[in-house]
């Protein structure tokens, strides 16, 4: 059983992030980034954490903007520009630990992954990531996406971010108008790609949606990262475009590992169950790859 301990930071912007901790003064820190619609209370989430306070490492559990209990004061909401978001919180705890590991999960893994492109080299305590089931390559991964049919399963999430939009534009009135957005037309939106072309490339500042998807997708920039990363993608997602699994820059880079398990679907690890333990395969790349 999971019990968290709820710490709030401040971000440069004046906003806010709900970070829920497991704090027992262990030298190492892991920080732990949730998918598209998730929150420090998803199972993956909770697993991870339990398997790494198990084996000796603090761990903090991110909730993006407005994916706690509370609306977020400014319009930004989150997405994969929120690695900038991740390094709020590095700085956070950056005095505190000798070694700090990163693990996301499906958008929370492509989050790491840009960390780990952009942010590194500012970083030396940063030892190594772990990334599961991330879209590196965001356009292909939305244009396959739909193609698989899944609508119900992007409105599904969508609708759940469309409420707290509409929530936040009852608490603070004209936030989305300040930021150039028309809550209507957001709302109006169907997929994901409708609504990062409605909402979120005004909100991060992109003229257009092609230059946001470029920016964010990590595909082609792994041969950046500079310490070890090991991507998991299991055969059996069908969330997550194969082009996600770019395996020829792991052959030029020595410090990308990848695996892709028979079973796992998309976060629906069940290690109990299967041959595959997602979280004790996390942890055990980190002790054996990552921190000393």
């Amino acid at each position: 059983m999971v019990k968290y301990e709820r710490r709030r930071i401040t971000t440069e912007d004046e906003d806010f992030l709900d970070l829920d901790c497991l704090l027992t003064g262990n030298s190492r820190l892991a920080i732990l980034c949730h998918g598209l619609g998730g929150s420090s209370e998803a199972p993956y989430m909770k697993s991870t954490a339990e398997e790494f306070q198990r084996r000796d490492f603090d761990v903090v559990a991110m909730n993006y903007r407005s994916c706690s209990e509370q609306v977020n004061r400014k319009a930004k909401m989150y997405g994969m520009m929120t690695y900038l978001d991740l390094e709020t919180v590095v700085k956070a705890f950056e005095e505190e630990y000798s070694e700090i590991v990163l693990v996301g999960f499906s958008m929370g893994g492509n989050i790491v992954l840009n960390f780990m492109v952009h942010l590194l080299p500012k970083y030396e305590l940063i030892k190594g990531a772990v990334s599961v089931s991330a879209p590196c390559d965001v356009w292909a991964s939305i244009s396959d996406f739909e193609k698989l049919g899944n609508g119900e399963y992007q409105e599904y999430f969508l609708d759940k971010i469309k409420d707290c939009l509409r929530e936040k534009n009852q608490k603070y009135p004209n936030i989305f108008e300040e930021a150039g957005v028309c809550l209507e037309e957001v709302l109006r939106s169907k997929g994901l790609r409708a609504f990062d072309e409605t909402f979120t490339i005004k909100v991060e500042g992109f003229s257009n949606i092609d230059e946001y998807y470029k920016t964010t997708t990590t595909k082609g920039r792994l041969h950046l990262i500079t310490r070890p990363t090991l991507l998991l993608l299991p055969w059996d997602d069908i969330v997550v475009s194969s082009n996600c699994f770019p395996t020829e820059e792991g052959r030029r880079n020595s410090n990308l590992f990848f695996e892709r398990p028979e079973f796992g679907g998309h976060l629906g690890y069940e290690s109990k169950n299967q041959r595959f333990g997602l979280e004790e395969r996390i942890v055990d790349f980190m002790l054996e790859e990552a921190v000393e």
